[in-house]
């Protein structure tokens, strides 16, 4: 009778062992697919108070506060040098509440854009060259002695559009090759618009088209059409609670702080869509392109990860991250996250106001 007891007492026992394993092997299946990720705190920036937008190169981070960017090591975050002021000589730039400056980091200069003009710097921070753009034109990037960037036109009718084209080494508009409506008409502003987002890569130019669903284009440095990528994906629907947190989100950009937000509803009349577009963001960079999405999961955004085909390699949940609203829906920017070898690296303003990097090491999910 004992031997009984204790035989039922280890198939139980065992039972449960097996019942835990299964668990254990879901979990494991469930975060290979899906991806997990673990952020940790890199440092803090002392010296920065208010930034518009971090780029990140081999080892060092740049920061860009109004006219001036910061220079750090990843390691430790230790300050470097700054460069860049304001004003409108060689060399400088203008710093305006509705444009962000941005830098963009590439081999052998860095590539700084104001308002008004694009800068070439040396890695120390001196002037190479300059050139004056054309009034509405913005977001560029090179592509060999031309650029490809973004502009506002408008119609006969006057509604507005955003546009993506080429432009001569001279910031001459020569062609567009994509166009989707502005967020703005009139008084009328989308909250959850149709961003128009894109990126150069291996000389090649990548659009996201998602006014046409999840849809991104890939041309050739003159503009001709090499192929597109296109997926199903569903829509995801606007509800009441999306609305009140966009809104809870405009209230604290501090361009509303500034002019109040009772001033501001009293001209502006705010409109939702009945759904997300399928793509929020793009970044392109060693052979892959980063989708950003606007699923979540808890405090998460979704990242797709593609080869330049558009075949898919995995679904990443990386950290929501806060952002200035307002340039954010006209696709001025900033940026308050960046990718580089495989890690994910953000802002985070802390609860005494400091502003922390952070970082997800990507590269097993």
């Amino acid at each position: 009778m004992d031997k009984v007891i204790k035989f039922k007492q280890i198939e139980r026992k065992s039972f449960r062992m097996e019942e835990n394993m299964k668990k254990v092997i879901i979990l494991i299946m469930v975060l290979s697919i899906f991806g997990t990720v673990f952020a940790k705190k890199i440092g803090s920036f002392k010296e920065v108070l208010r930034p518009e937008m971090i780029a990140i190169s081999s080892d060092h981070i740049y920061v860009v506060e109004g006219s001036t960017i910061f220079v750090y090591s990843l390691k430790g975050l230790k300050f470097i040098t700054k460069f860049g002021r304001k004003g409108e000589g060689p060399g400088e730039l203008k710093s305006v509440s509705k444009f962000s400056n941005t830098v963009l980091i590439y081999p052998d200069f860095i590539f700084a854009e104001s308002i008004d003009k694009i800068v070439y710097f040396s890695k120390e921070g001196k002037l190479i060259n300059e050139k004056r753009k054309f009034p509405e034109s913005f977001r560029f990037m090179p592509l060999g002695e031309n650029f490809a960037g973004k502009k506002v036109v408008a119609d006969d009718q006057g509604r507005l559009y955003s546009t993506v084209n080429l432009f001569n080494s001279k910031m001459e508009k020569v062609k567009e090759l994509y166009r989707q409506k502005f967020f703005q008409q009139g008084t009328n502003i989308e909250l959850i618009p149709e961003s128009l987002n894109f990126w150069v890569c291996e000389n090649k130019i990548f659009i996201e088209e998602s006014t046409k669903g999840f849809l991104i284009e890939v041309f050739d440095s003159n503009g001709v059409k090499l192929y597109q990528i296109e997926k199903k994906y569903e829509r995801l629907k606007v509800s009441a609670e999306n609305k009140e947190e966009i809104i809870e989100e405009l209230k604290q950009d501090p361009r509303t702080k500034e002019q109040g937000w009772e001033n501001i509803k009293q001209i502006i009349n705010f409109t939702f869509a009945d759904s997300f577009p399928p793509i929020q963001d793009i970044i392109v960079l060693d052979k892959k392109i980063y989708v950003k999405t606007f699923k979540k999961q808890g405090n998460k955004e979704e990242f797709l990860v593609m080869n330049l085909k558009g075949e898919l390699q995995k679904s990443l949940y990386l950290p929501t991250v806060k952002s200035r609203y307002l340039k954010q829906l006209a696709g001025l920017g900033p940026k308050f996250y960046s990718i580089e070898n495989d890690k994910f690296y953000y802002l985070f303003e802390n609860e005494e106001g400091e502003w922390e990097l952070h970082s997800v090491d990507i590269s097993g999910n």
